[in-house]
């Protein structure tokens, strides 16, 4: 299948996103933020570009998204820009082709941001949506408890400490929490405590959100091994995961 790519659309001042349609309408859309512990990383980046081309090519949309990184970021800030990527997304989807349906996942950090926005919903009412406007959430390696770099930059402290406050995603789960279907992803040699992190939010969700779909998956390989390198087939495993997990959900 071919598809059309539009770069560098500004959601916000100064910040842009990158759009991979496929060819017609009527699709399904991903809004992907990369890794790089809120530091690090570009939606230009090879291994970014060619997943989202994957996605659009196989007839799931990819929106690649930029976010600001330390030392200029604030926390929260990253998160509320990501809400307003993800409004912008929606505002925009019918002029592109989409069906409507919004699918949000993220690699690492972007993974903890994503996270952040599904189970705290203050950042998605902030631009007049819902958790349940995102039909699903697909979480690559991403950090349940406080970031290491909010630990670090923000709270001064061991960025390894393992600390569940108001910055982890873990915080927000409990008898109130709302959300659409989710996937966590990571990998059998992981960073420390990510598996035994994402495990507690498995446990958690399933406990406190019985009626809603969520599922984990193990991949082989070191931290976000399955959206940085390519398999014998020349696929991205992740990319697979993604796919399989978007088109049943």
């Amino acid at each position: 299948m071919s598809m059309r790519i539009i770069k560098d659309i500004e959601y916000a001042p100064g910040l842009k996103l990158d759009v991979y349609l496929p060819d017609g309408d009527g699709f399904k859309t991903l809004v992907y933020f990369h890794g790089g512990g809120i530091v690090d990383g570009d939606k230009a980046e090879p291994q970014y570009v060619e997943m989202m081309t994957h996605f659009a090519e196989s007839g799931i949309a990819g929106v690649s998204v930029n976010y600001t990184l330390y030392p200029k970021a604030k926390y929260p800030s990253y998160f509320e820009e990501a809400a307003k990527s993800i409004r912008f997304v929606k505002d925009h989807l019918k002029e592109w082709g989409g069906n409507g349906d919004i699918y949000v996942s993220g690699q690492s950090a972007g993974a903890y941001m994503i996270m952040m926005l599904c189970l705290n919903e203050k950042y998605l009412k902030e631009v007049g949506m819902s958790t349940l406007d995102i039909k699903g959430w697909v979480s690559d390696s991403g950090q349940m408890s406080d970031h290491f770099h909010v630990l670090e930059y923000e709270k001064k402290v061991d960025p390894w400490l393992q600390r569940i406050s108001e910055a982890a995603p873990l915080y927000y789960v409990g008898k109130d929490t709302k959300t659409n279907p989710v996937v966590l992803i990571w990998y059998e040699d992981d960073m420390f405590c990510r598996e035994e992190q994402n495990l507690l939010l498995l446990k958690n969700l399933k406990y406190y959100v019985k009626d809603v779909d969520v599922e984990s998956v193990k991949l082989s390989g070191g931290h976000c091994s399955g959206s940085s390198f390519k398999d014998p087939d020349g696929e991205y495993p992740y990319v697979k995961v993604a796919k399989d997990w978007i088109n049943r959900h």
